[in-house]
């Protein structure tokens, strides 16, 4: 199933982010253009990590970066809210960054001639 977003077709889109500093390994993501649609951590607290996707399910992906970005746990640098703010960061990054080469490398008629 797609949807027309920003001129362009996106599907729903599954991701895998490996996780650091945290006792979850790695966060699995649905995302549908830029809400989310599925989180599941792997390892972690269970109770936290389910009610984490839970809240966030149908969420705008640039509301749960601001809400959840920084958050420490116990004495770490960082938290699995916070490791999923860096997950969503990272795909936003790598899409826009995707967009910005297909632009550089689109051709008007003019150049081809």
């Amino acid at each position: 199933m797609s949807t027309k977003f920003k001129g362009e077709y996106k599907m729903n889109r599954k991701f895998v982010y490996k996780t650091k500093k945290v006792c979850a390994s790695q966060i699995k993501l649905e995302l549908h253009d830029n809400i989310i649609r599925n989180v599941e951590f792997a390892g972690g607290c269970s109770g936290n990590t389910q009610g984490i996707g839970k809240l966030v399910a149908g969420m705008d992906v640039d509301e749960v970066i601001e809400k959840l970005k920084g958050i420490r746990c116990k004495s770490r640098e960082t938290s699995c809210p916070d490791q999923l703010s860096v997950a969503l960061e990272a795909i936003r990054n790598s899409e826009e960054e995707a967009t910005e080469q297909e632009n550089n490398t689109k051709f008007t008629k003019e150049e081809l001639l």
